[in-house]
């Protein structure tokens, strides 16, 4: 199944199969980053959730982490292992086409392919951080 076959399935609050995996949305954030592209945070309810981007047919499953991780400007480190600087975004929430809330992220990666993201609300003044990897379409599939 493609990225926005997923993402519409997900969108009526109906389950997909991700990674072998059930997956029920709990909430979709609509985030407008600065390029005019659309990207979807959709989260399970627990500490997964989807980075969704149809327009680049990709979709990334993440887990929140509890520790405290130290990203510099190039490197950030977390359970003893580095990862390397490779992508930054800025954005803003939408809900009905009405700005909620600026996002910016920050991603790391590993030689392995295993993606580091640091994310920070300004208006909430919350951040947190979560690990994850690409997922590939063929492991997307209807429930």
């Amino acid at each position: 199944m493609n990225v926005q076959d997923a993402l519409n399935i997900l969108m009526n609050e109906e389950p997909i199969v991700v990674a072998g995996k059930t997956f029920t949305p709990e909430s979709i954030d609509e985030v407008r980053l600065d390029t005019g592209d659309m990207v979807y945070l959709v989260r399970d309810g627990g500490d997964l959730w989807l980075s969704m981007d149809p327009e680049s047919d990709e979709v990334i499953l993440f887990s929140d982490v509890a520790e405290e991780v130290d990203a510099s400007a190039e490197v950030a480190s977390y359970a003893g292992e580095d990862y390397e600087f490779s992508y930054e975004a800025n954005g803003k929430i939408e809900d009905g086409g009405e700005e909620i809330e600026t996002v910016t992220w920050r991603e790391f990666e590993k030689d392995d392919g295993t993606i580091l993201r640091v994310t920070e609300l300004e208006v909430g003044g919350e951040s947190y951080t979560s690990i994850g990897n690409k997922i590939p379409e063929d492991e997307l599939q209807e429930l």
